[in-house]
């Protein structure tokens, strides 16, 4: 199965990085099952910080969220999408 993630912090007053971390928690603990599978996993977020665990794409607004989606879905298959837009 291939993931894709979207989440974005810090895009109104009082709006942390708190669930940007618990979507980085969810793909590590995907990273092992995803091993096995070999399933790919994307992120696509405001967020700088790379990581082994997933294939970062980052921008810096929805709309270029919204275009990075569309390609990527063009061009892989993804089985599971998981949006967090606070």
């Amino acid at each position: 199965m291939n993931y894709l993630f979207i989440g974005f912090h810090s895009i109104r007053e009082g709006l942390g990085t708190g669930h940007i971390v618990r979507l980085k928690n969810i793909i590590n603990s995907l990273d092992s099952f995803r091993k096995k599978r070999e399933s790919k996993c994307f992120f696509i977020t405001n967020d700088d910080e790379y990581s082994e665990q997933y294939q970062l794409k980052q921008v810096d607004n929805f709309q270029d969220a919204s275009q990075a989606a569309k390609e990527l879905l063009k061009e892989e298959t993804i089985d599971v999408v998981v949006l967090i837009l606070l």
